[in-house]
């Protein structure tokens, strides 16, 4: 955007709720609920308010379905978690992998969920992928979705992909990575092929701290997205073709009052407060904005303000 050339020209940034609602001085920012839930509980890993759904396969204790709480307070969230596939037995699965001490997941999980433990299976006749289900979400709303899973052992040989299906519209932003060796579907050996893939290819071997993740996250009309977890590595024996999962994480951030153009992304507007000109940037994620001018603004207006333009939940 081209600034005028007064030296005592500035522009100021805001995020548009408040412009709407400045006559009365106020700034409408999304609410945003945070929650977790372990893939692979033990008794001795960390329980404050988050939930510990699991495989329905494996003889634990643990229920397979039920809904996710607000990390905050341990409230209930519209948003339900079901687990099928897969195998978790309790204390051997529980004492796989480790605690991230890395990267994304060390950022995103570390004190909050226990990343040690995963949730697998290694039945030769089963091909049946793991599948997390989440129903109950808003299309009104945007979510960001993270996954995690740290075997210990076997590296890329038994890597996993994780596939987000069922969702209107999303923005693959999972961990930066050149170690994988599938170049042929990876060029680059990256995890991920760029912001509109579906799919990220895990290790089973994680102490880099990989992450699948995606942001911007919008269900369809019947609420519901899913994330499948099938096998896909190269080495081992049958036996050993497991789908590795530890831990996830899911922000629901509120109804998007800072989306000026209706796509579920806020919206980011500028002020030149010499002149009153007023213009708009139509947030992309992490992609360049669409820009223009909308309107001019009397001295009066003071636009100040903030807004999570890659629905990441921080703005």
């Amino acid at each position: 955007m081209k600034m005028k050339e007064q030296k005592t020209t500035f522009w100021k940034i805001s995020c548009l709720a408040t412009l709407i609602f400045l006559g009365s001085g106020a700034t409408v920012l999304a609410q945003v609920v945070t929650s977790y839930n372990d893939l692979a509980f033990d008794g001795s890993q960390l329980t404050t308010n988050i939930t510990t759904i699991t495989s329905p396969n494996g003889g634990n204790t643990l229920t397979s379905s039920g809904p996710l709480v607000d990390f905050a307070d341990g409230s209930a969230t519209p948003v339900t978690l079901s687990v099928t596939g897969g195998e978790f037995t309790g204390a051997v699965q529980a004492g796989h992998g480790a605690d991230p001490t890395a990267g994304d997941a060390f950022t995103i999980f570390d004190g909050n969920v226990s990343g040690q433990g995963v949730l697998s299976y290694a039945v030769p006749e089963d091909s049946s992928d793991l599948v997390l289900t989440f129903t109950g979400m808003s299309p009104n709303k945007v979510y960001d979705l993270t996954f995690f899973a740290d075997r210990g052992a076997n590296a890329w040989d038994r890597a996993s992909l994780v596939t987000l299906s069922g969702q209107d519209a999303f923005m693959n932003i999972s961990s930066i990575a050149s170690d994988n060796p599938d170049t042929t579907n990876f060029p680059g050996g990256v995890i991920f092929t760029g912001p509109t893939s579906d799919t990220t290819r895990m290790p089973s071997d994680n102490p880099n701290g990989y992450v699948s993740r995606f942001s911007n996250v919008k269900s369809g009309s019947d609420g519901m997205i899913v994330l499948t977890i099938s096998y896909d590595g190269s080495g081992g024996s049958h036996l050993n073709k497991g789908k590795y999962a530890g831990a996830i994480r899911l922000i629901e951030s509120g109804n998007v009052t800072n989306d000026l153009d209706g796509d579920g992304k806020a919206d980011i507007v500028w002020r030149n407060t010499d002149t009153g000109e007023t213009a708009v940037w139509l947030g992309n994620g992490l992609s360049t904005p669409t820009s223009g001018v909308i309107a001019g603004a009397p001295d009066a207006w003071v636009i100040n303000g903030k807004a999570d333009v890659d629905a990441d939940g921080k703005a």
